[in-house]
């Protein structure tokens, strides 16, 4: 490799990269040390040993069923409350755990917190898109609006309202943020209202749009309540 100022590097070929098969001697050991490593990311020290040991034995490993050698790798619970990544090995081990979404570990009692947060979650979404539905149908149903023609209050109101459903808008990519805008925007929009008006407005609409928000809100809490894995 030669640079602009003059100066090159040593001329170093390779003619195989090291998992080519002519380098195997090389590379085996560089395989055996990932593969330890991968193991040690995910299980407890005496399932790795386990595993280590009976890859290790040659004619251990070619009398070993298939499904033995697979229940290696099989993650268990020690317990309710213990780790949920305790290795196959333990005796007391008698919980499978399941795999959740992203790949980690779960016991059974950690599923309810994560439906229920799905749950509220997508019941937000759809309902906040059928509301957003609408104010769509709302307002380019009567030709739009002018603002040139809102007056002050009108035109605040306005504003605290299109915060309201660009806080569900944003709630699609992140659900915590966009719930925050959208209550605090239409919350302020009904203080606004009762401060000018003496009153709250008619009608149940404004009052769902509160829901999808706040949803969303609950939402973020039972995920930061979760328990962790």
């Amino acid at each position: 490799m030669v640079f602009r100022g003059g100066q090159s590097t040593e001329k170093v070929t390779v003619e195989y990269p090291i998992g080519h098969r002519r380098r195997r001697d090389e590379g085996i050991p560089l395989l055996l040390v990932k593969f330890e490593r991968n193991l040690r990311s995910r299980l407890s020290p005496h399932a790795v040993e386990r595993i280590l040991d009976t890859c290790a034995d040659q004619q251990r490993l070619e009398e070993m069923a298939v499904h033995e050698f697979v229940s290696l790798f099989v993650v268990r619970a020690t317990s309710v409350e213990g780790l949920c990544r305790a290795g196959p090995g333990s005796r007391s081990s008698k919980t499978i755990v399941h795999p959740t979404v992203g790949g980690k570990a779960m016991n059974t009692r950690h599923y309810f917190p994560a439906i229920l947060e799905s749950g509220l979650r997508w019941a937000a979404r759809l309902l906040a898109a059928a509301l957003l539905g609408v104010v769509a149908v709302i307002f380019f149903g009567e030709g739009g609006f002018n603002p040139l023609r809102l007056t002050a209050v009108e035109a605040i109101l306005m504003t605290l309202f299109l915060t309201a459903c660009a806080g569900l808008v944003v709630a699609w990519r992140w659900p915590v943020l966009g719930g925050a805008i959208s209550t605090a925007g239409l919350l302020l929009f009904l203080t606004v209202e009762f401060a000018v008006n003496g009153r709250f407005p008619k009608g149940l609409f404004f009052y769902l749009m509160l829901l999808p928000g706040l949803l969303l809100v609950l939402s973020g809490l039972v995920c930061g309540r979760r328990p962790a894995l």
